[in-house]
C-alpha cells in the first residue's frame, strides 16, 4: 500500500508540474506568499524571497491541492504574465520586453510609413510582445 501511495505521490506532482508548464500564465511578480492563494494559480518568484518562497528566486510558484509547487526556470522559457499583460522570457533572469516608440521627428516624414509602423507596434503591444 505504501509503495501505490508513493505513486500517486508522483504522479500527482507531474500532473501539476504539467499543468503549470503547458499553460503557463502567470499573475504577477512575488517575493513572498501572496494572500489566498486558489488552485491553479502561478507567480514569478522575485528576488530575496522570504517564507515559504525562499531559496526559490526566479523559479515559478504554482499552487495546488492547498501547497506550492515551485519550477526552477530555464534559459528560453516563456511565460505570459497577466498583471502586466506581457510575455516574459527567462535569461538569467526574467525579462520584459522592450519599450519602442512610435515613429516622430526625422528630416524626411513619409505619413503612410508612419501610420503603418505605429499600427504594427501597437499589435505587438496587444500581443504581449512589445511594452
Amino acid at each position: 500500500m505504501v509503495r501505490r501511495a508513493a505513486k500517486e505521490a508522483t504522479l500527482n506532482e507531474a500532473i501539476v508540474r504539467l499543468d503549470c508548464l503547458v499553460h503557463p500564465v502567470v499573475l504577477g511578480e512575488a517575493s513572498s506568499q501572496p494572500a489566498n492563494p486558489q488552485d491553479g494559480d502561478a507567480w514569478i518568484v522575485g528576488t530575496a524571497a522570504s517564507g515559504i518562497f525562499t531559496g526559490h528566486d526566479d523559479a515559478i510558484a504554482c499552487y495546488a491541492s492547498g501547497a506550492w509547487h515551485f519550477l526552477e526556470a530555464s534559459s528560453g522559457m516563456v511565460v505570459f504574465d497577466a498583471n502586466l499583460a506581457i510575455f516574459r522570457r527567462f535569461d538569467a533572469g526574467w525579462q520584459q520586453p522592450a519599450s519602442i516608440s512610435d515613429p516622430s521627428g526625422g528630416t524626411s516624414v513619409d505619413n503612410e510609413a508612419r501610420v503603418a509602423i505605429g499600427e504594427i507596434c501597437q499589435l505587438l503591444r496587444e500581443a504581449g510582445l512589445l511594452a
